[in-house]
């Protein structure tokens, strides 16, 4: 018999991957409805910007050739706007992000330079990775379009799209991501429950420790 936490937290799990549907697909009409927004970035100072400062890790175009850096390219604009402000928000703030690494160089980009860097980098071609265990993959798509059931863990299709590509600024592209930077990211959600990104600090707990390396697995080859 499970636990008040164990049914509360499945409720929860569910109740918020079903608002995160209906939001995402309440944006998804309304970008159907109306025509999309001019982009205010400049790709063309974007990529100057990424080929001096970011393209050692990310590689060049966004697309990383070391395994525990995140792919950039053919991310949306929104969700990579929204992470360089993340990590410049100050310590406290909800929104806030931690990195060694990305804390210092987001401190020394302006407004226009966020999107100028989102602009060329959603705007790149994205690549697809290989996944590091071709065997977890079938394991991994089972659990990116149906979830588990038998865990309470809601399917990732639910946000991030049938092709990977999410929506807007909350629900990022995960086709061709890096699986090691995926399954990393899933467990420090996992670690820092209730904190930042609220939504998938509900759902990762109903992921078991192989779901998390086999959805990542699976992720990695999406085109």
């Amino acid at each position: 018999m499970k636990t008040y936490r164990e049914q509360h937290d499945r409720r929860s799990a569910l109740q918020i991957a079903a608002a995160a549907l209906a939001l995402a697909c309440s944006a998804s009409c309304a970008l159907a409805a109306e025509p999309a927004a001019a982009p205010k970035g400049r790709a063309d100072q974007g990529a100057v910007l990424a080929n001096q400062t970011c393209v050692a890790c990310h590689g060049p175009g966004g697309n990383p050739t070391m395994p525990d850096y995140p792919r950039l390219a053919g991310q949306l604009p929104e969700y990579l706007a929204k992470q360089l402000r993340a990590f410049q928000a100050p310590a406290g703030q909800r929104s806030h992000r931690t990195s060694t690494i990305m804390q210092p160089l987001a401190a020394s980009l302006n407004e226009q330079q966020i999107l100028d860097l989102a602009a060329y980098y959603s705007a790149q071609k994205a690549g697809v990775a290989k996944p590091r265990d071709p065997s977890r993959v079938e394991a991994g798509k089972k659990i990116y379009f149906g979830g588990n059931p038998s865990n309470d863990l809601p399917a990732c299709v639910s946000c991030h799209r049938v092709d990977g590509k999410g929506y807007g600024p909350d629900f990022p592209r995960l086709a061709g991501q890096m699986p090691a930077y995926t399954s990393q990211q899933l467990k420090d959600w996992e670690a820092h429950r209730g904190g930042r990104g609220k939504l998938m600090t509900m759902i990762v707990p109903h992921l078991r420790a192989e779901d998390i390396e086999a959805v990542a697995d699976f992720i990695a080859q999406m085109p």
